[in-house]
């Protein structure tokens, strides 16, 4: 292929969206020879063709004849399709710009009651399941604490089931990046079907994982409203008197009577998500109420999104 002059390399490089995605650098023969992910394609691309560089990288940068993106919706995608490529090509420069410490793995330790994740540098016999190899340890350390995030798994020093209750859930929980397995009513089933999750992300199964959750939003939409969105079938919540005493009632209650979220902690999960709607307004806090007047006349829409699941009035 013919080799771009390193002001067209430049050029083409400005052109990109500054939207999240993995660069594919290639060589003259068109064979890839580096591969990375960028939280904005244009930033990080168009800084490879500018100023001066590490020799590692220059010398990198020197073979490049060409390169290709590829634009995702999220930092995480590109993360997962990073990884995925990097094992798929093997690029050179990839192996060339590791970390020292060699090619780490993921350790999922299966032998725990609640498993976890940790990185390794050697995968060994000894009952746990090993991810990986990956392009080097600070790769597999983001790896690791995306998709802990993602599928709000905790990263914090706290052990299960020995801390279960002990102590108030730390700020991962509050920032909505933990389920808060450290309460009482999150339960290791929950926690281990987190853990199935994120083996299927790590073993590149995506899009089994996509179809396994679509089907699950699917059924328990028709289980709520048997196959339709009439409001006249929407279930009606009924509150006493007595629930509504002292101004209003808080919401993350609310989701649970209206059976929305299974728990308080799983309330606290959709407010944060930014999920949850009380007739027009979005539920912004885990400390708001549903007033009095809320619940008068006909009462008031919950739903998620855009969806309408229950009817919340006074009784």
């Amino acid at each position: 292929m013919e080799k771009l002059r390193p002001d067209q390399l430049r050029e083409k490089a400005n052109m990109l969206p500054l939207l999240p995605g993995v660069y594919i650098m290639l060589d003259e023969h068109g064979e890839v020879i580096y591969i990375g992910k960028a939280k904005a394609l244009k930033n990080r691309v168009t800084s490879y063709f500018r100023g001066e560089h590490l020799p590692k990288v220059a010398a990198m940068v020197a073979h490049v004849a060409d390169f290709n993106v590829i634009v995702v919706q999220s930092e995480f995608e590109a993360l997962v399709l990073e990884n995925s490529l990097i094992k798929l090509h093997k690029p050179k420069y990839n192996i060339l710009l590791k970390d020292d410490k060699g090619y780490p793995f993921v350790r999922l330790d299966v032998t725990q009651p609640y498993p976890t994740f940790s990185l390794v540098n050697h995968t060994e016999k000894d009952g746990a399941k090993y991810f990986g190899p990956y392009g080097g340890r600070s790769m597999t350390a983001e790896i690791i604490d995306t998709v802990c995030k993602t599928l709000r798994l905790p990263t914090c020093t706290r052990r299960f089931p020995r801390d279960i209750g002990r102590a108030r859930p730390c700020l991962n929980y509050h920032m909505g990046t933990c389920a808060g397995y450290c309460l009482k009513d999150v339960t290791r089933a929950q926690y281990l079907q987190a853990i199935r999750e994120a083996e299927m992300i790590l073993d590149g199964r995506t899009a089994e994982l996509t179809a396994e959750l679509t089907e699950q939003m699917q059924a328990a939409a028709e289980a709520l409203f048997g196959g339709g969105s009439d409001f006249s079938s929407m279930p009606t919540v009924a509150l006493t008197q007595e629930q509504i005493d002292g101004g209003g009632l808080r919401i993350p209650d609310l989701l649970v009577l209206a059976g929305l979220a299974k728990s308080k902690s799983d309330a606290r999960r959709l407010i944060t998500d930014g999920a949850v709607f009380v007739g027009e307004r979005r539920v912004a806090s885990h400390e708001e109420t549903l007033s009095a007047a809320d619940l008068d006349g006909e009462g008031v829409i919950v739903r998620k999104g855009k969806k309408s699941f229950c009817r919340m009035k006074r009784a």
